[in-house]
């Protein structure tokens, strides 16, 4: 299953916050359809922002998503990796994804299988 991260601005590995949220490539094409996610390689990423901030951010504020030959690769996700999921939050992709796994054909609940 693909996963999505938490993480803050900085060098691997202290950006990373918590456990990854496990979902399905189906599920991140049809929740995030309007982001666009960007290669950022095969290794996990450092967030180190253009801009230099005088204290990097002490919270998560992007969402990186971990994608698997095995998740099935598209347009969208062409090569196996890290991608960044621009514009969206931490809390918004756990909160949509949630919503999506509430309605009636969203599937399974959010940790389950």
């Amino acid at each position: 299953m693909a996963k999505l991260w938490g993480v803050k601005e900085g060098p691997r590995p202290s950006n990373q916050s918590g456990l990854p949220l496990e979902v399905t490539m189906r599920e991140i094409i049809e929740v995030f359809k309007s982001v666009s996610p960007k290669w950022l390689g095969t290794a996990p990423p450092s967030i180190m922002p253009e801009r230099e901030p005088s204290k990097p951010w002490s919270w998560p504020r992007y969402t990186v998503a971990e994608i698997e030959p095995s998740d099935g690769l598209n347009t969208a996700f062409p090569k196996p990796g890290y991608y960044l999921m621009e514009g969206l939050s931490p809390s918004s992709a756990e909160n949509d994804i949630k919503a999506h796994r509430a309605k009636p054909t969203g599937g399974r609940s959010l940790g389950g299988s």
